[in-house]
């Protein structure tokens, strides 16, 4: 197990691509993207007044998604 400093804030979800390297953090505000064998955030996107309730990585790992509000998909 890896500690990773995470966004400072409540975390509301997680997903890993599909081949583990890559963990999305959906927090309230942010949506980060990390590196975790570098132990690194290689994305960090504020998602300003919002909160990230879920996040997932489409199959091929190319793409996240992100559901930043009440119906509100990015």
């Amino acid at each position: 197990m890896l500690p990773l400093d995470g966004p400072g804030r409540p975390v509301h979800g997680l997903a890993y691509s599909p081949d583990g390297r890559l963990l999305a953090v959906g927090a309230e505000g942010r949506v980060q993207v990390w590196d975790v064998v570098a132990q690194a955030v290689v994305f960090d996107w504020p998602a300003a007044d919002r909160s990230s309730h879920a996040v997932r990585f489409d199959p091929a790992g190319r793409h996240l998604f992100a559901v930043t509000g009440p119906h509100e998909l990015t």
